[in-house]
């Protein structure tokens, strides 16, 4: 009786279950991009334009805070 219900079992899952068989031409690409070096590189931001333009914001404002004080106690 266990074994019918095995076999039974079993029929049915060969009936509902069908392989799957890749494209091997899908496998062999994806075997290579895994494979292969990246080709994408992130590149090291510089900060050299932010520094300046931080600089020159700092150096205008202070140059405005120096002209009020002075138009101030002239």
């Amino acid at each position: 009786m266990k074994e019918e219900k095995i076999s039974i079992l079993e029929n049915n899952l060969s009936k509902n279950l069908q392989p799957v068989h890749p494209n091997p031409d899908f496998i062999k690409n994806l075997g290579n991009r895994l494979l292969r070096k990246k080709s994408i590189q992130i590149e090291n931001p510089t900060y050299g334009f932010a520094y300046l333009f931080i600089s020159i914001g700092l150096f205008f404002g202070a140059l405005l805070i120096w002209l009020f004080k002075k138009s101030d106690t002239a």
